[in-house]
């Protein structure tokens, strides 16, 4: 098996692909076995933005990404944002220049991979890709599984990052996309690590996910028969991911569903708490607070209560870049969405994989620090470069065709 590393016409996307897996295992490394509440630094910091720079760079010396609405959308973003971020920095320090760099890291991470997607053409390749998503989804399994033997679920905040599960659930494209003899245990690895770190947000985000896609599979498929045999194989999932769901839940006494019954009335873990005190610091806020924001990662100094993040990327980006930035951020989301009824309505052959990162994209950005934070976000980013870039491809095909 041979990955092309010496290509000059593909020697950059090979890197970047190694890149975006190295930062993967990196950041999973020091959210459980190296866990640190106040460690800031790492190398996944220069990955990053090499990532930001790199996007950066391609977007400057290449026109025909601004023909992309979702890449023009995201720029503008971008703009506002640092603008706002550079108008309210306190004062210049290297973590300060960092955060106005990676503040929408995202946008540049697609317009790399836009620019160099993973372009696999040998079946041993995608085998690759495979193995390598198995091993980061085990070595996820272990680090949780070595978590739960020692401590209670309770005690997660002082020993592991338990929304390292999401790095395992935003695979799920790249699983999907590029098939493998790895493909079914990787699924499987995706669903167990989701419902052993009980993430009630990512077992939402996965059932619903897992619903679509197949949904949106079967629709595609202009054969009956198959129609009937994607519909069985969706049903067929979902009920393995609700018996490994009781399973996990019975093994290691996670007390999940009387956590899912608590959700309402316990307020989501404190989440309408922390949406209602961020949502009046703004409404509270000064015209220029509202405007331009009161900073970059200022949220986590909200006077009212002491927060690390709003849990909700629109109510963070309106407090940090300003209420206009915010109104930016949901344009840039509905922009992407509005791809998913493009592609749709061109019947185009991974609607359903796109369907289905815009369901996990939408729980998760509702519900956590998605965007807001240098996390797995980045692999939904460069999936939705490969993804916006292939079907623009297919769009030019056909018009070529016809």
């Amino acid at each position: 098996m041979k990955i092309r590393l010496l290509d000059k016409n593909n020697r950059g996307m090979s890197v970047y692909t190694i890149m975006l897996f190295v930062f993967v295992v990196l950041k999973i490394y020091r959210n459980t076995i190296n866990f640190s509440i106040e460690q800031n630094g790492g190398f996944w910091n220069i990955i990053v933005c090499s990532f930001v720079l790199n996007g950066f760079i391609y977007f400057l010396t290449s026109t025909k990404l601004l023909a992309n609405k979702v890449i023009c959308s995201g720029i503008f973003l971008s703009i506002i944002i640092f603008i706002n971020g550079v108008i309210r920095i306190e004062s210049i320090s290297f973590l300060s220049i960092y955060y106005l760099l990676v503040s929408t890291f995202y946008v540049f991470v697609i317009i790399l991979f836009y620019y160099k997607p993973i372009d696999i053409e040998k079946k041993n390749e995608c085998q690759w890709l495979g193995l390598i998503m198995l091993l980061i989804l085990v070595f996820l399994i272990i680090t949780f599984s070595r978590y739960f033997s020692l401590y209670k679920y309770a005690e997660s905040s002082d020993h592991i990052s338990l929304d390292n599960s999401y790095y395992g659930l935003c695979l799920l494209p790249f699983v999907l996309k590029y098939r493998s003899k790895y493909t079914i245990p990787n699924l499987f690895l995706i669903f167990a690590n989701v419902i052993i770190s009980s993430k009630r947000a990512g077992l939402i985000a996965l059932l619903f996910a897992l619903i679509l896609y197949y949904y949106e599979t079967a629709r595609l498929s202009r054969n009956f028969n198959k129609r009937i045999k994607y519909l069985f194989i969706g049903l067929g999932a979902i009920i393995l991911f609700v018996l490994a769901f009781f399973y996990i839940d019975k093994k290691y006494s996670l007390n999940l569903l009387l956590r899912f019954s608590n959700l309402v009335s316990g307020g989501g873990s404190g989440r309408t708490e922390i949406y209602s005190a961020v949502y009046d610091e703004i409404k509270n806020s000064n015209f220029i607070d509202q405007v331009l924001g009161h900073g970059l990662t200022s949220i986590t100094r909200m006077p009212s209560m002491r927060i690390s993040s709003a849990h909700n990327d629109f109510l963070n980006i309106c407090y940090d870049s300003g209420i206009l930035s915010g109104i930016l951020y949901l344009k840039f989301l509905l922009t992407l969405f509005s791809f998913f009824f493009k592609m749709r309505k061109n019947n185009y052959c991974n609607t359903s994989i796109f369907a289905s990162s815009l369901v996990i994209c939408a729980v998760l950005t509702a519900f956590t620090s998605f965007f807001c934070s240098v996390s797995c976000s980045i692999l939904f980013a460069s999936y939705w470069g490969m993804e916006l870039r292939d079907f623009d491809n297919f769009l030019k095909d056909r018009e070529y065709a016809n």
